[in-house]
């Protein structure tokens, strides 16, 4: 009876899992600027767990896009003009930090659509980009072998070098002491 129970626990698991996926299939079909146009290869998820129900996705056709996740309905979109990587929700909501495949991280102000500041200094896309706990950080992982630490005025705290690889994804603690990379 344990057995089944714990089977039944993980079908179901699995189909809410997959009609997530499926949302944000369409939702991030949705996101392209033709709406005929499939959905573009590597488009990234962020949910933001400050008590909103929103979501970004990122996508290679230069957007990041903000959808409310009961509604699914676009909220906001940010234009670039490169392919997006990443995005991160700020611990407040507030901002929107955009990971882009030219080197730079642009953080947004939700509010009011406005880009407030450019992050340059990886040689390489920005593949991720994490805010700390606290808002007062960023890091960022790239394809240039480096992650960065920033602070949110814009100034590059640390670079953490040495990987034989791109650095695809990073990870805080959260109170921010420890920092993880993965790279290949």
């Amino acid at each position: 009876v344990e057995h089944d129970d714990h089977r039944r626990d993980h079908d179901e698991a699995a189909a809410d899992a997959h009609d997530r996926r499926a949302e944000a299939d369409q939702r991030a079909a949705e996101h392209q600027k033709d709406p005929g146009d499939a959905p573009a290869a590597g488009d990234q998820v962020e949910v933001s767990f400050g008590g909103h129900s929103a979501q970004a996705t990122a996508s290679d056709d230069g957007t990041a896009v903000i959808w409310n996740t009961t509604t699914n309905r676009r909220l906001s979109i940010f234009e670039l003009d490169a392919p997006v990587i990443g995005v991160a929700f700020s611990p407040d909501n507030a901002f929107l930090a955009t990971a882009v495949d030219d080197g730079r991280v642009v953080i947004w102000e939700i509010s009011s659509g406005t880009a407030v500041l450019t992050l340059t200094g990886h040689e390489g896309p920005v593949n991720d980009v994490v805010y700390s706990g606290d808002g007062q950080h960023l890091v960022t992982a790239s394809s240039d072998g480096t992650a960065k630490l920033w602070d949110t005025n814009g100034e590059l705290l640390r670079t953490f070098a040495g990987h034989n690889g791109p650095v695809l994804n990073i990870a805080l603690s959260p109170d921010g002491s420890r920092l993880v990379t993965a790279s290949v």
